[in-house]
């Protein structure tokens, strides 16, 4: 057993350093060498000791032939790089694929009818070239050719791993490659061992002054980081060669992975744990140009040279019967055990665009691969999630408040995966509020592409999301009003309205009363004055402020006291009247201890619960702050309808403060039990308390 200390998940270099020796360890020297991740350090299991593993790195090691003749002049600087090693036995394979290469390029005159090949010729009908590079090369080569480029009815579709076909802007893959191989094979063959020793197992050894990849941000040279301003970039040559060669495992296909049509709309979608970008998860993902993301596989057993390559071609991460294409996706392909072979976490990395057309990679976390049981409740909102998705991708200029909101909706779904629980639930229900409210409250003038949330949410998300407290059990209460009904409070909400079955927008809606930038106790207040106007000039008899979920006395006397968390309330609200609550009342627990309700509320809650006992005087006066006169009100109400006795309670002197909350607790529906006893306590002969 060989531990490569120096082969780590990260940087994504040294993580594909690590697959370079696994592979050319087993298809060159022990094809029963078996491989796996321990305390993030890659281990071999392999015949091989550890000196006869450098050994045959140093000496018997045959490099793969990659090389981009589609990129004209990179290639004739490759092949210069080359030339002075490319006569060696274990060039062989290198050598072979020049060779080919240059009848290709006579062929591709003869069929194009030129006299030479010049980078625009290549350049106008490089699918044409690419196919017959294909169809032409040795197989070595051709390995190298699909990890780059997969071939499509259309244009070259590039894996990220690899820029555009080897090319990151100034940066040359297999130009640097030969360069590389020359250096450890000819130029300092006598630092080459050290080198190598670096890369493998983490020793000490002085980098040269190359230029390195994007796949290594740690040797780009940064400002400062040298002796001038510019800073210098150092490399280990040997960690760029089996970094390249580790890569060549990650070759994709459109037959393997994804049919033509897809490959063409998603160019990376046919290479293996690839997928368009999700803009969340690390530090500059909101305003930097990305070319999709890479989740590397970490697997706690050994695993042969076959059974890695298999995974890896067939790329399986599937999520709602699809293979995944962002990295939501691949999130909840994870936690939905969708990932299959044994693989027990994933490293993610963001491929940024950065120094003009040069790539970069960002370590965007690592995602574990487990069972995630309400992670099937993204499914609700999947298909909206992803028209917003497109949205944001799409319009020339999309509202910054939608563009932070499905940012900030991706970063939840993300963290759901990785550390399930009520929190995180919770925390993904308030994302998916903001962005319903800065859909459905547009006002810019290009509204195609967007519209509210049109569905509803399973019930399953209450219970997912319950942490046990008052403020979620009271948002649960307050958003269970009408659910069932033709009038739920979701149309109070926001601007929108049902319509055969589903919710649109609908702007300038009278029935919305929430008011950004009020307090919740004035939202609660107007969503009750508009609830119980709409019912009386309907004739309804019923009490509009009935719900499915019924709130706890003592969680509405703490919210009368006002000693919660009135944000935290005004966030679930709207998610919650989303879930679909139609079939029975639902139970989101209870207080841990019964406190007596307030007269003053059993007065207002018994006569606004009470079918056909509706009156919009008292809700008046409490809304313009007479808390006293709309008891006296209400006293009279309840008196002349034969729900007190005829001494009935003795009204006292509340603050008026409290009226706006008096209001506002209204919106709580109450238990058949409760409502019985709110009667017994408004009928008190005390002063009404505060």
């Amino acid at each position: 057993m060989i531990r490569l200390d120096g082969c780590r998940p990260t940087p994504l270099s040294s993580y594909m350093a690590g697959m370079g020796v696994f592979r050319l360890t087993a298809e060159q020297k022990d094809p029963g060498v078996r491989a796996s991740w321990e305390r993030d350090r890659l281990v071999l299991e392999t015949g091989l000791t550890k000196d006869k593993l450098v050994d045959f790195l140093l000496h018997g090691y045959e490099p793969s032939p990659v090389i981009s003749p589609w990129s004209y002049d990179k290639y004739g600087q490759c092949v210069g790089r080359a030339e002075p090693i490319i006569g060696l036995d274990r060039m062989r394979r290198y050598r072979e694929a020049v060779e080919s290469t240059e009848l290709i390029l006579r062929a591709f005159c003869e069929s194009e009818g030129l006299r030479e090949v010049t980078k625009d010729d290549i350049k106008a009908a490089k699918a044409k070239f690419i196919r017959m590079c294909r169809n032409m090369w040795p197989d070595g080569a051709v390995e190298w050719l699909d990890a780059a480029v997969i071939l499509t009815d259309g244009k070259p579709s590039f894996s990220p791993l690899f820029g555009t076909g080897g090319n990151e802007g100034n940066f040359d893959i297999p130009e640097n490659f030969a360069e590389r191989l020359r250096r450890v094979f000819a130029d300092d063959h006598g630092a080459s061992a050290g080198w190598l020793d670096a890369v493998l197992f983490g020793g000490d050894a002085a980098l040269d002054n190359l230029s390195t990849s994007g796949h290594n941000p740690h040797g780009s040279g940064r400002p400062n980081s040298g002796q001038s301003y510019d800073g210098t970039d150092v490399s280990n040559p040997w960690e760029h060669i089996l970094m390249v060669e580790g890569m060549l495992m990650f070759a994709g296909g459109v037959s393997r992975r994804t049919s033509k049509r897809t490959a063409q709309r998603s160019g990376w979608s046919a290479f293996p744990f690839v997928s368009d970008a999700t803009k969340a998860g690390y530090a500059t993902a909101a305003d930097e140009k990305d070319r999709g993301e890479v989740w590397l596989p970490i697997w706690g057993r050994p695993a042969s040279y076959g059974e890695t390559l298999l995974v890896l071609r067939e790329g399986r991460a599937s999520y709602g019967g699809r293979n995944a294409r962002t990295g939501t996706d691949f999130a909840l392909a994870a936690s939905r055990l969708g990932v299959e072979r044994g693989i027990g976490e994933f490293c993610r990395f963001a491929v940024l665009e950065r120094k003009g057309e040069s790539m970069i990679t960002v370590s965007a976390g690592r995602m574990p691969v487990r069972d995630v049981p309400d992670a099937v409740l993204v499914d609700d909102i999947r298909q909206w999630k992803d028209m917003m998705r497109r949205f944001v991708q799409g319009a020339k200029s999309p509202p910054h408040a939608i563009k932070a909101a499905v940012r900030l909706l991706d970063e939840r779904i993300l963290s759901m995966c990785s550390d399930p629980g009520p929190p995180a639930t919770q925390a993904l229900l308030v994302a998916l509020g903001w962005l319903e409210r800065a859909v459905s409250g547009r006002t810019w003038s290009d509204r195609d592409g967007v519209a509210p949330f049109p569905g509803s949410l399973s019930v399953g998300w209450l219970r997912a999301a319950d942490d046990g407290s008052a403020e979620f059990r009271l948002a649960a209460a307050a958003a269970s009003v009408g659910a069932g009904g033709a009038n739920p409070i979701r149309g109070n909400l926001e601007e929108v309205k049902r319509e055969k079955g589903r919710w649109a927008a609908d702007r300038g809606s009278a029935s919305c009363a929430w008011r950004d930038g009020s307090t919740l106790y004035d939202n609660l207040g107007r969503i009750c004055v508009r609830r119980v106007m709409e019912a009386k000039s309907a004739g309804s008899d019923a009490s509009p402020l009935c719900g499915m979920v019924a709130a706890d006395l003592g969680d509405v006397d703490e919210f009368l006291v006002g000693v919660l968390d009135a944000r935290k309330i005004a966030d679930l609200l709207l998610p919650l009247s989303m879930v679909r609550m139609d079939s029975h009342i639902h139970d989101v627990g209870h207080a841990e201890t019964a406190i007596p309700a307030p007269a003053a509320y059993a007065l207002l809650k018994s006569v606004y619960d009470t079918p056909g006992v509706l009156d919009m005087v008292p809700l008046s006066l409490l809304a313009a702050g007479r808390a006293v006169d709309a008891l006296e009100s209400t006293r009279r109400r309840a008196r002349a309808s034969g729900m007190l006795d005829g001494t009935g309670v003795v009204i006292g002197g509340p603050p008026e403060c409290v009226a706006e909350r008096l209001l506002g607790s209204l919106a709580f529906p109450v238990g058949r039990a409760d409502r019985a006893g709110l009667l017994d306590a408004a009928a008190l002969r005390e002063p009404p308390d505060t």
